[in-house]
């Protein structure tokens, strides 16, 4: 029995789904609860007391952890890609080495209904589909067991997910292999599918249409948080739509974690040791580094934390511009490597509020200092904010 089957503690629940995964009879699904989360139960008629739920639970046996090799500041040298990617394009060059050795990618993906799962990726042009960040927990489901498969079958695998994913897979296979590499992203949170489609359901409302298309990193921009997404109305007309976090309730949510599961306020994750074989992120605060390439349209914070992620790198550095950093900065720019999210003193009753009533399209969740302060930051030109990023990096190092 799981961590979480035993205590009922949802701390000890990340949802990866890798106790549904291993069960020989089935015997294990996943049921929502109140806030929108998913987690286990057993069917006791049949289940066979296995265990095997039990020792592939990352809760009683946390996989192996590496402080990184090496870290740098990275993007692609392909204008394209990196345009078409929430940061620097590294990943996609990760993935596009893997392809190009006749290997799969595996990688969250919005499906046809904007839900989001992993996918297996086996040319450059489904790649796309893996690209920019989706602020949803993703589902595994089906996965772990083909990754296996191919594993077994003697193919290359780049897996890309959140540490707890790439922990679950890892617990999943029980032996390392070489085919394997593990990409984890610095990842401070993950709010619920069910919470994504009530954002949906409010856009909807809002806009009278269908919505099509979401992106949670547009550059149309500039590098920032600025989300845009497409409608259509009954008469087939198309809207696009641009919006900064503090007008769409969901995403402000998400970047001040309120509706984040219970585990990721207690992530054992959240560090500069790594569960996967490299570490991205956002290479926020690179104005404070003096770099000799363009910044402008987004840069990758990249930890090689193992031989085998370090080679996988070396592969694609001719594609890349890079520069060496130390851990401080990784540690400075990036939230996750420092310390879980705290979970705001509001999140119970704002999330309730959200069951009861929806993300409601004219609500506001801000309270009016909130509000007058996330106006003011939206006024700043993002040339002035990076700059005072850039002097703030500086000074607090120093």
């Amino acid at each position: 029995m799981n961590a979480y089957l035993k205590t009922q503690d949802k701390t000890r629940c990340c949802g990866c789904k890798a106790c549904a995964a291993v069960c020989p009879t089935k015997s294990v699904s996943f049921v929502e609860d109140s806030l929108g989360f998913f987690y286990p139960q057993i069917d006791q008629a049949t289940c066979l007391r296995c265990g095997r739920c039990e020792s592939v639970c990352q809760y009683h046996k946390q996989p192996e952890v590496h402080p990184a090799i090496e870290t740098f500041a990275a993007k692609t040298r392909d204008a394209d890609v990196i345009q078409n990617s929430s940061s620097g394009g590294v990943f996609t060059e990760l993935a596009k080495e893997t392809l190009s050795r006749k290997g799969v990618v595996y990688g969250a993906a919005f499906d046809s209904s904007l839900r989001v799962a992993h996918i297996r990726v086996t040319t450059e042009t489904e790649l796309v589909a893996l690209q920019k960040s989706k602020y949803v927990q993703s589902d595994t489901g089906g996965v772990y067991e083909q990754v296996k498969q191919d594993i077994d079958q003697g193919k290359l695998v780049l897996f890309s997910g959140t540490p707890c994913q790439v922990a679950a897979l890892r617990s999943f296979m029980r032996k390392p292999s070489d085919s394997l590499i593990c990409v984890d992203v610095a990842c401070h949170g993950a709010p619920s599918p069910t919470d994504f489609e009530r954002c949906k359901r409010s856009i909807e409302n809002k806009y009278k249409g269908k919505l099509i298309r979401f992106d949670f990193r547009t550059k149309a921009r500039g590098w920032t948080h600025m989300c845009s997404f497409a409608t259509e109305n009954d008469a087939g007309k198309q809207s696009v739509h641009f919006v900064k976090p503090y007008q769409l309730p969901y995403y402000y949510f998400f970047l001040h974690g309120y509706n984040f599961r219970d585990s990721c306020y207690a992530c054992p994750y959240a560090s500069l040791n790594r569960v996967g074989d490299i570490t991205l992120a956002d290479c926020w605060n690179v104005e404070s580094l003096k770099i000799d390439f363009e910044t402008k349209n987004g840069t990758s914070l990249v930890l090689a934390n193992t031989e085998l992620g370090r080679r996988l790198l070396d592969s694609v550095s001719s594609r890349l511009e890079k520069k060496r950093v130390d851990n401080e900065f990784a540690a400075l720019s990036n939230q996750p490597f420092r310390a879980p999210c705290k979970k705001p003193e509001r999140r119970e009753a704002a999330l309730q509020d959200v069951v009861k009533n929806g993300y409601r399209p004219d609500g506001n969740y801000l309270s009016t200092k909130e509000l007058l302060i996330e106006r003011i930051k939206g006024a700043i030109p993002l040339g002035v904010k990076k700059s005072l990023r850039a002097f703030l990096a500086r000074n607090k190092k120093a």
